[in-house]
């Protein structure tokens, strides 16, 4: 047969191997990695024993030829690809065995073909058949590498024997520089048959998230090694102590596991470590969702929140909280939010508005003050006195913190708040700095809503609304008029607004008609409360419900109430002038099309409210002018 050579030359001119396709390079790189990088010894018969000898520690993939899980290529591409895993070069002997070709060594393995592969990914230690893999494979695509993760992770830490048996201070380090951030080494004497046995079970079962050492021998000179340079007193067996290994003194704080609060079983010495194995200050985003590090999900404590502008500018706080944190690992986890390293959007305070509406929880400012720390229960009922568990769902502020707060004030503190010896907080707003005076509107918080309410020594007006709803916006301005004509006419009154979403009714306030009758949903509810009768005798003023916000019509409605009499005509004269500035809003049907906004107003649910611009005013005024005079005239 004659070949026709042309059909193989080359037209573009010499190509070398620069001018291959990178997918194809990729793919030559990715064969020549199964075949030399993958350390991928074929079994047979005749060298299988020598083989399992040879190796300490050996993975096996088993297969069938007629199996289409063992022929699945999703399969196959996990176990190569850990085969290939720089993290077990020179710890791991990987090696494949058809189990049809190779009967003799399929009769030794004793295998069925099951629909979980994993089951044939045999492991050898000193040429002991140990078991199977302790996991399972997805056949999603998509989970390729993180199959491939968890399968490297579990034999990292499997080719060791777990626990690791650590005769001296070099093999402690060995384990370290396996790159654990937490080790559990348990150290046991002689007699402690039981302790070693309920520890051992539970390293064994815990192989492929840690490493574990275990300590029978030179107990003495490696507990000193542990817990010298933190403890002044070194305890006696049997003890699991949590060695740590994130790279400075602090952090790596260890503690121990068997002191006389603990009971030795599997179940306890699991608590311990899933709850100790963080960084004892870690930094969490002020939105509460960023929590992988500080790891509050996973944590069976009450968590201790430090907040800051920046932690950069307050060292001494953070030695202070950090050494608390450290010290108290077992009883409260500790966060700090620092404002300063969050990329979301920042409040003219320095904080976001996550952070402080998570602040409102702990009657906490935030906006004004740094730092501030508070106490979160997280349900953990078990952190507190039996008779007063439902403390565990509160939250508890710091209110004494600041630059000169010291490590046992802060452990004091926390104590206490643990004991049940300090209130919960409520949800409240800051308490202004400087008392609004009455003349003016003065907001009125969670923290003194029974000084204004219930020991008001004058009659009060009060606005509760909902931060969300638009209602506020018009009812504002009105009631800054009001609080002006009322003063100016010589009333005994005090005017507040209420931010009923941001803010907690105080228990003694909940019985209330005010309360248990009218819950703000949609609009600005405006109450009248008269002067020393305990937030009793309330009279709503319903015009609102009709859209009628404006304040003439609030101050018709105080005049009829009132305690003490005031000159009304005064009151309306000041509401005249002040109108002149800022015009009064009005009802209207806006809202469903049939007419349209004065100009200058604005529409918020049917009610038309002041917007325009200083031309706009005059005009309106103007006009208000000519209309006067137009009706001065009909009534001549």
């Amino acid at each position: 047969m004659e070949i026709d050579w042309n059909r193989y030359k080359r037209v573009d001119g010499e190509e070398n191997e620069d001018d291959i396709e990178e997918d194809e390079e990729e793919a030559w790189e990715d064969d020549y990695d199964k075949e030399q990088k993958g350390n991928l010894l074929e079994i047979t018969n005749e060298n299988f024993m020598s083989v399992k000898n040879k190796n300490t520690y050996m993975v096996v993939l088993a297969t069938y030829p007629w199996c289409k899980h063992c022929k699945a290529e999703v399969f196959m591409e996990i176990f190569s690809k850990t085969a290939r895993a720089k993290a077990l070069k020179k710890k791991v002997r990987f090696a494949k065995v058809d189990l049809r070709q190779q009967r003799k060594v399929g009769r030794e393995l004793d295998l069925g073909c099951l629909e979980d592969c994993a089951k044939n990914i045999i492991i050898f230690r000193d040429g002991v058949q140990e078991g199977a893999y302790d996991g399972t494979f997805s056949q999603d695509k998509e989970q390729i590498d993180e199959e491939r993760d968890k399968m490297v992770n579990f034999l990292e830490r499997d080719c060791h024997p777990s626990p690791w048996p650590v005769t001296s201070v070099k093999e402690l380090e060995a384990i370290k520089k396996e790159g654990d951030k937490v080790m559990p080494i348990g150290i046991f004497g002689p007699e402690h048959e039981r302790e070693k046995a309920v520890f051992i079970a539970y390293a064994r079962e815990n192989r492929a998230v840690r490493h574990h050492g275990l300590v029978t021998d030179k107990a003495e000179e490696i507990t000193k090694h542990l817990l010298g340079d933190y403890l002044d007193k070194m305890p006696a067996p049997p003890i699991v102590v949590m060695y740590k290994n994130f790279g400075n003194k602090d952090d790596d704080y260890p503690l121990y596991f068997g002191g006389a609060n603990d009971t030795f079983n599997r179940g306890e010495i699991e608590s311990f470590v899933s709850d100790l194995q963080f960084q004892p200050l870690v930094w969490m985003n002020s939105s509460e969702s960023d929590n992988d590090k500080a790891g509050l999900g996973k944590r069976g404590l009450p968590a201790v929140h430090l907040w800051l502008d920046s932690a950069k500018k307050h060292p001494q706080v953070m030695k202070a909280v950090r050494r608390a944190a450290v010290e108290m690992q077992r009883e409260v986890a500790f966060v700090y939010h620092d404002y300063g390293k969050e990329g979301t959007k920042q409040l003219h305070t320095g904080i976001t508005e996550a952070a402080r509406s998570s602040l409102l929880n702990y009657g906490l400012d935030g906006t004004s003050k740094s730092p501030v720390l508070g106490l979160d229960g997280r349900s953990i009922t078990k952190a507190f006195p039996a008779a007063n568990s439902g403390l565990a769902f509160k939250q508890f502020a710091y209110e004494g913190m600041d630059g000169d707060t010291t490590t046992d004030d802060i452990k004091d503190w926390v104590r206490a708040v643990l004991k049940g010896d300090v209130a919960a907080a409520s949800r409240s707003q800051p308490i202004a700095e400087e008392p609004g005076s009455n003349d003016q509107v003065v907001t009125m918080v969670g923290k003194t809503f029974e000084k204004y309410v219930m020991q008001n020594a004058n009659d009060v007006f009060l606005n509760m609304y909902v931060s969300t709803q638009p209602h506020y916006k018009i009812v504002a301005p009105e009631l800054e008029k009001l609080a002006s004509a009322l003063h100016q006419a010589g009333a005994h009154f005090q005017v507040f607004n209420y931010t009923w979403d941001e803010n907690q009714i105080p228990q003694a306030a909940e019985g209330l008609e005010m309360i248990k009758r009218f819950t703000p949903v949609g609009t600005s509810l405006l109450f009248f409360l008269p002067a020393g009768k305990g937030g009793h005798g309330v009279q709503r003023h319903i015009a609102a419900d009709q859209g009628t916000h404006d304040a003439v019509n609030m101050i018709d409605f105080l005049f009829q109430h009132a305690s003490k009499p005031f000159d009304l005509t005064k009151a309306k004269s000041v509401l005249k002038e002040m109108s002149l500035s800022h015009p009064h809003p009005y009802a209207a049907n806006c809202g469903v099309g049939t007419e349209l906004c004065k100009t200058g107003f604005s529409c918020e649910h049917n009610v038309c409210h002041w917007t325009g611009t200083p031309a706009e005013l005059d005009k309106h005024n103007q006009e208000a002018v000519e209309k006067e005079k137009e009706a001065g005239k009909q009534d001549l």
